[in-house]
């Protein structure tokens, strides 16, 4: 993996620091040779992987409102093969990460990553959301929760809602006929980037009385 991409990337997003490269680096490489075997992410390409899921994760920066605070706790469903939660996890190290991961092959992987890149604020758990979202400790106790690509919005909003703070986030990232899926829950905010040419969208839900159904408010940035 190029270290000097990996560089340059997160110095984009602000976040050059030597140890964080080599974090990433170590996680990077570790991902293309668990995805020989393990289907992890769809592009074996090393420029894919960072020009598209790395950068993809870091976008969560452009809308998150927590990104000058310590101490965040953020939980992640469906983590996968570790975007976007590992890298959050390794630029923002004072915060606590939580990644939710149901296939057990998969949840090995991250806990291996950890492991190699000797993480002490990124936890994994090998179950279902369903399984935990109403446990002492899980539900309303997150100040974020990311979805990146999983499932529906419509299905996927109800799983997510019993984990976040009265104030929290629910960040997910989705296509432009996604948007759609939306209707019906009171968006905060709308950032949009390019990846490949196709317009992609992270998109922002706060809390509300009444489970996150209500009017649409949009503002875009």
């Amino acid at each position: 993996m190029d270290k000097d991409f990996i560089a340059s990337i997160l110095d984009e997003y602000g976040f050059n620091e030597e140890d964080k490269v080599l974090k990433l680096e170590k996680y990077l490489n570790l991902l293309i040779l668990i995805n020989k075997n393990i289907n992890l992410v769809s592009s074996k390409n090393e420029s894919d992987i960072l020009n598209v899921q790395l950068r993809d994760s870091l976008e969560f920066f452009k809308i998150v409102d927590y990104k000058n605070e310590d101490g965040i706790k953020l939980i992640d469903i469906g983590s996968g093969s570790g975007f976007p939660a590992v890298p959050i996890g390794i630029v923002m190290d004072k915060w606590q990460i939580t990644l939710i991961e149901s296939i057990r092959k998969k949840a090995n992987f991250l806990i291996n990553v950890t492991t190699v890149i000797n993480s002490s604020n990124i936890k994994v758990i090998n179950d279902r959301s369903e399984n935990l979202a109403k446990k002492a400790g899980f539900m309303k106790n997150y100040d974020i929760v990311t979805a990146r690509w999983v499932a529906k919005s419509d299905l996927l909003i109800p799983l997510l809602a019993p984990f976040v703070k009265p104030n929290g986030q629910i960040i997910l990232w989705k296509d432009p006929e996604e948007l759609k899926n939306l209707n019906g829950f009171e968006i905060e905010k709308v950032h949009n980037h390019i990846v490949k040419g196709i317009t992609r969208f992270l998109v922002s839900i706060k809390p509300t009385e009444n489970e996150f159904y209500g009017r649409v408010n949009v503002s875009q940035n």
